[in-house]
């Protein structure tokens, strides 16, 4: 397994474990689009097709983050719940298509 590789499942497993996190109210919204954001940029020669999935999936959060933010509200919607959820179920499947022996 190359460098890069094992780099970036290192990337992919703490992503997974950020969205763990955010589903147990251990992690904020805000603090978790904010970690994917960097473990996204942080990723090391994936293609720019695998790049603009995660960035389209974790852009949700963040447009969601940034309206309860501009209109001061601490609860979700319930199509931004939906909405949240829909992108993390997308997020996880993006990165353990991406991690070798990966199959929970």
């Amino acid at each position: 397994m190359s460098i890069d590789h094992e780099f970036n499942e290192r990337q992919y497993r703490q992503l997974c474990c950020s969205i763990d996190d955010f589903e147990s109210a251990r992690l904020s919204l805000a603090n978790m689009s904010s970690r994917i954001e960097g473990l996204i940029g942080a990723l090391e020669g994936v293609t720019e097709k695998h790049r603009n999935e995660l960035i389209r999936e974790w852009s949700n959060l963040e447009i969601t983050v940034a309206l309860c933010s501009d209109e001061r509200r601490y609860e979700l919607t319930n199509a931004e719940a939906d909405g949240i959820k829909k992108s993390l179920v997308a997020l996880r499947d993006l990165c353990r298509s991406n991690m070798t022996g990966s199959s929970d």
